[in-house]
């Protein structure tokens, strides 16, 4: 019955008539499944159609061909697919006469399409096809599956009219991408993410051929926006969870590692990927070491496949590690369009490598993973250009120097420390990180112009513009499809026919920040976070932008000490506060690092919300007081290492830094100061700096202590949700402290 043992015993059991033909399947189960005679059975069997379109369409990926297989049982098999898939009228499932379904049929389709057969897929296509635009494996499914929707995208790019199927092709590649862009990777059918990669990469390389060809055309969104960030996501996953034994996978299985083999020889013809072709190949060459040595493990599989139970097929097991020992790298001459994709050149890879290999985080990594996260933090510029996130006039000629590596720092952390959070966590956070650069950057050129008798009222309208009975008061243009990849809030329009380089009024200021403030709170993927989470974000919005004012209204003070004061030593007169106060208030908040960490909360709640149930961030009070008190350090230690890497800006634009408060100087020398010599100013500077830096370093470590008490805390709740939490926090927090050691290494804002 339905090929299943378990339900064909039942039936005999129960029934008021023996039936013989069900004692002899279940005979022929115990003796030919592969239990052989134990007395174990399968949960389905036969599955001539699954084991045979499998097998062969595995071993057409490595270099083995119709020329290189035995002709006469390959014909037989070619025969019986064929034949049954006509019989059936092009609706296959795992064995005759059982249901169809997508992935079955799909794997047939491209079984006999590799052997020259050129099938219809039409009956796939209407019977499989959802409303939702992917394909399901069985009719009535309640969640896709992403393998099964990889093996349909290759049974349409096998067939020799493609571009007949242009509409199906380009929306099952949507749902491909946006599921791995929002981490729905892990299939129903097989336990091992890698099975997925495979898949995909290879369905994905195949389609940038016709692109390339001119055959296939697709949308910016996918061809330029989405398919470059997953390709390359899934070479540099792959390469950097390969053991030390050249195998993949917590247990180091043959199966598994024949995955990531073949995932390798797809993803060696990516053009942008270049630079690293030394290193795939070196990385697929170890691994067909291991599987020559682990030879004899082939024909015991784990159970990695999903049915009705977990299992093994010994079938699939030695087909995938015999198509990986003979997968071999090919090349392809791609055309300039696709080549530059990424548009990533050896000297950008190696001028952001040295820049983050120089730092003390990443002392133990082999140069090969800078480059490769190098090119995968480029992967998303192309979209950060053209996602106009330029929610805030821009400074007249500002070279947007931290463009460029703002991808990489969120791109390198989720590698150097093996999170691998999707990407869209990662775009979002760029988004943020683009913003608050901007922010600052507005502040300082802009609002600062509107002088300090004016600085109370632009208070009062950040206060009233962040006040809920506010929300959605000011209309915000936003792209036409809001699920895309692309949705940020689109203001160029508004800005073209109200703004100028210049505020002149307070109106425009509301205007302006009114904008920002709303593309912040309505951002699409927070709006599924726990009201208490939003209402935190609102708050911490507030503060970082009156902060940023107050900032302002101290610098004007501190301006006015000059020429009194021109030394580089000079002290802050008349602070509003004590050093720690301001340290742990306005300097700390101004750097943006508690807006941004409520707002990287509302994305974990929203990620972990149900549709109906919003999620809070952090579950139980001890979660919460330590994720607060987690990045009160944050944002003190990021207050004191950027001032520390601004330090001669600082002075060079009479703007406050920590080590002009009192605090940091003895009086009775300073009395003198404005007497030094070139030497003792010097002395004097590096004095200061030492200081800073000592105390930067205390922040630091007592965020890393708090971090560590709150990253145990999730982990061992055993909750998959708090995992994921606790990936990440442990992702910002390692962004966090990357950017405090750029700044030790260089001042990253555009100088006025």
């Amino acid at each position: 019955m339905m090929g299943s043992p378990a339900s064909t015993a039942a039936y005999l059991m129960n029934t008021s008539q023996w039936d013989t033909g069900a004692e002899t399947y279940l005979r022929k189960v115990i003796h030919e499944g592969q239990g052989r005679g134990s007395g174990g059975v399968p949960s389905v069997f036969p599955m001539p159609v699954f084991e045979t379109t499998w097998v062969l369409s595995t071993l057409f990926q490595g270099t083995f061909s119709v020329d290189t297989l035995d002709k006469k049982h390959l014909d037989r098999i070619t025969s019986y697919l064929r034949n049954l898939f006509n019989r059936q009228k092009g609706l296959l499932g795992f064995a005759p006469s059982v249901l169809a379904d997508a992935d079955d049929t799909a794997k047939t389709i491209l079984t006999l399409n590799h052997q020259g057969e050129q099938v219809d897929p039409g009956q796939m296509i209407t019977h499989f096809k959802t409303k939702q635009n992917h394909f399901c494996t069985y009719p009535g499914e309640r969640n896709a599956s992403f393998s099964a929707n990889c093996n349909v995208l290759q049974a349409l790019l096998s067939c020799h009219n493609v571009q007949d199927y242009s509409l199906q092709i380009s929306s099952v590649t949507i749902f491909l991408c946006d599921s791995w862009w929002g981490g729905a990777v892990l299939d129903k059918w097989n336990q091992s993410s890698q099975y997925s990669m495979m898949l995909l990469s290879a369905a994905l390389i195949r389609l940038l051929e016709f692109c390339d060809q001119g055959v296939l055309d697709l949308s910016a969104a996918l061809l330029i926006d989405q398919i470059p960030v997953v390709l390359t996501q899934i070479a540099n996953r792959t390469l950097f969870t390969q053991s030390a034994t050249g195998a993949w996978g917590i247990e180091e299985l043959p199966e598994v590692t024949a995955y990531s083999v073949l995932t390798l020889a797809a993803v060696f013809t990516i053009p942008w990927m270049m630079p690293l072709k030394g290193q795939i190949e070196s990385a697929m060459q170890e691994g067909q070491k291991f599987l020559l040595r682990t030879r004899g493990d082939w024909d015991k599989p784990r159970h990695l496949w999903i049915e009705k139970v977990t299992y093994g097929s010994r079938n699939l097991s030695e087909a995938y590690c015999l198509a990986a020992t003979r997968a071999s790298i090919s090349s392809h001459a791609w055309s300039e369009r696709i080549m530059n994709l990424v548009n990533v050149t050896e000297r950008s890879i190696s001028k952001i490598s040295k820049l983050f290999s120089s730092l003390t985080i990443f002392h133990d990594e082999p140069l090969w993973r800078f480059e490769a996260s190098a090119i995968e933090g480029y992967s998303f510029l192309p979209l950060l250009n053209s996602a106009r996130i330029d929610i805030l006039p821009r400074q007249q000629g500002a070279k947007n120097k931290y463009l460029d590596f703002i991808p990489c720092t969120w791109v390198f952390i989720n590698n150097h420390r093996r999170l691998f959070l999707h990407a869209n966590l990662l775009w979002d956070m760029m988004v943020l990180t683009v913003c608050n650069f901007r922010v600052d950057e507005y502040m300082e050129t802009q609002v600062a112009k509107l002088g300090a008798d004016r600085l109370d009222l632009v208070k009062s309208a950040v206060r009233t513009l962040c006040a809920p009975q506010n929300a959605n008061g000011i209309q915000v243009r936003k792209r036409p499809h809001e699920d895309s990849v692309r949705a940020v809030h689109d203001t160029s329009q508004y800005y073209e026919d109200n703004a100028t380089n210049e505020i002149s009024d307070l109106a425009n200021f509301k205007a302006i920040i009114g904008h920002y403030i709303n593309a912040m709170l309505d951002y699409p993927r927070i709006q599924q976070a726990s009201s208490s989470d939003r209402m935190h974000l609102r708050s911490e919005l507030q503060t970082f932008l009156l902060s940023h004012i107050s900032q302002i209204a101290d610098n004007a003070r501190f301006s006015t000490q000059k020429p009194q004061f021109q030394s580089i030593t000079a002290v802050f007169a008349s602070p509003r506060m004590s050093y720690y106060e301001w340290a742990h208030t306005v300097g700390a908040d101004s750097v943006s690092c508690p807006f941004a960490y409520a707002f990287f909360t509302c994305l974990l709640g929203s990620l972990l919300s149900s549709s109906s149930y919003p999620a809070y961030c952090f579950s139980s009070i001890h979660q919460t007081y330590l994720a607060r008190d987690l990045c009160g350090h944050l944002a003190t230690m990021s207050r004191l290492y950027n001032d520390y890497g601004s330090f001669a800006r600082d002075h060079a634009e009479a703007n406050v830094n920590s080590t002009n408060f009192p605090e940091f100087h003895d009086p009775d020398i300073h009395f003198h100061s404005t007497s030094y010599g070139e030497e003792r100013l010097a002395i004097e500077e590096t004095r200061l700096k030492a200081d800073l830096l000592a105390l930067a370093r205390y922040e630091r470590e007592n965020a890393d202590s708090v971090a560590d008490k709150l990253l145990e805390r999730l982990r061992m709740s055993g909750s998959s949700k708090d995992r994921t939490k606790a990936d990440g926090i442990a992702l910002f927090v390692g962004v966090t402290a990357l950017y405090a050691d750029m700044y030790v290494e260089r001042d990253l804002s555009n100088q006025i």
